[in-house]
């Protein structure tokens, strides 16, 4: 019988008298899931990724210019329930701090539910920030999930296109998300928007939800207000990562989910230094970082005062 996430041929042979040597049919494909990590994987997802990514390169494995030529051809997405429609969705500039190659604004983009939702009141906010390692993702990353938040909340959703890494590395990924939180909690964009700045919340996954961390800091350090955060799979600890975005030896042991998921998919360990390695750049002594931003595990509370 065929082989466990191995590639055959339409009609190939393989019965043990093929002339094919056991180590090339038995070499389970690039990107598989680990034999031994297989029974922990939902049986769903373990046969979509056998079909669909097994045999592929993660698009850490791609050079960068190669993948943002072309984004669509290495990006593997599963199935997303498509969300109901919503009155409005407009993207809009917001004003950051310009980088070296003169770039001052970036995109958000705004979902609107229907005026007669809330009746004319102020409106609750949810600002997003989309995951993918600071390196991928972008407007679509997130587009349903906004959509259904408005849908169900009836909140004014704004989904945050930061600059993205290696181009542009930190803290410009940070800065853009605090400055676009600060854009939009502005008495010109509450009035404007018919924002309720008391129901303000934030959120993201994975890289995104690290980001929300941070701005949630912020907005305690420097007395915003802030209702709700709402982070998935954040990456809340850099603090072990050190040259080239290699984990440290102290890195490797802050957690044993490291080595015992070391080459688990969609997410491995190498794919973790790629990522942090593009984000963080050269080598820095660690007090140039903001403690927040590296570590925002470290910090036990968002309560001001």
């Amino acid at each position: 019988m065929p082989y466990p996430n191995v590639f055959h041929l339409p009609g190939e042979d393989i019965s043990p008298s093929t002339d094919i040597k056991p180590a090339a049919i038995s070499q389970p494909l690039i990107n598989s899931i680990p034999p031994d990590l297989l029974p922990r994987f939902d049986p769903v997802f373990a046969k979509y990724h056998a079909h669909y990514s097994a045999g592929r390169l993660a698009t850490h494995q791609i050079p960068i210019k190669e993948f943002r030529a072309n984004p669509r051809k290495y990006n593997i997405v599963y199935g997303r329930a498509i969300a109901p429609d919503v009155h409005s969705i407009t993207d809009v500039q917001c004003p950051v701090t310009p980088s070296s190659d003169g770039k001052n604004s970036i995109t958000v983009r705004i979902f609107e539910p229907a005026p007669t939702i809330n009746e004319g009141k102020p409106r609750p906010v949810y600002i997003n920030f989309h995951g993918g390692g600071w390196v991928f993702g972008g407007l679509e990353t997130d587009m349903e999930f906004c959509k259904r938040l408005v849908g169900e909340l009836g909140c004014v959703v704004f989904d945050v296109d930061y600059r993205l890494a290696p181009e542009y590395q930190w803290p410009i990924p940070v800065d853009d998300c605090i400055e676009a939180f600060k854009w939009i909690e502005s008495d010109e964009m509450v009035q404007k928007r018919n924002l309720d700045r008391q129901r303000f919340a934030v959120g993201g996954i994975s890289a995104g939800g690290m980001l929300a961390a941070v701005v949630s800091l912020v907005c305690r350090d420097e007395g915003m207000p802030l209702s709700f955060q709402l982070l998935g799979v954040p990456a809340v600890d850099l603090d072990g990562y050190g040259a080239n975005g290699k984990l440290t030896e102290e890195g490797w042991n802050r957690y044993p989910s490291y080595r015992e998921m070391e080459f688990t998919v969609p997410l491995p360990v190498a794919r973790m230094e790629y990522f942090a390695a593009q984000f963080l750049g050269e080598e820095r002594d660690r007090d140039t970082y903001n403690a927040s931003f590296r570590y925002p595990l470290m910090f036990h509370t968002l309560t001001s005062g």
